[in-house]
């Protein structure tokens, strides 16, 4: 069997999570500058149907990190990835999932 690339772990974490995943979803790279990165562009994002996914960070620094969270969009139905903070005033809310913690 082949190692799964980068972009198939984070769906594959993703999905387990509960964020709503294709199976037959693949991550793209939108090649934004600078400027576009720093006021909150994504630089990858995911689903072509009902929901797409995203992140300002990118793909392999969200699978390095040990825990990650999604937060849905109050405007569109969009889920937007990061890293877990434990300091984060969103997490009480419903539309905001955290991934288990690893062993």
């Amino acid at each position: 069997m082949s190692r799964q690339t980068p972009s198939e772990r984070l769906l594959a974490r993703l999905k387990a999570m509960g964020v709503p995943v294709e199976d037959d979803a693949t991550i793209e790279r939108t090649y934004a500058g600078y400027w576009m990165r720093a006021r909150g562009a994504w630089v990858w994002s995911s689903g072509v149907r009902a929901v797409v996914t995203g992140s300002i960070y990118t793909v392999t620094d969200l699978v390095r990190r040990p825990r990650l969270c999604a937060v849905l969009s109050p405007d569109a139905p969009e889920w937007s990835v990061h890293p877990y903070d434990e300091r984060d005033p969103q997490k009480a809310s419903d539309t905001y999932l955290v991934e288990a913690e690893r062993a």
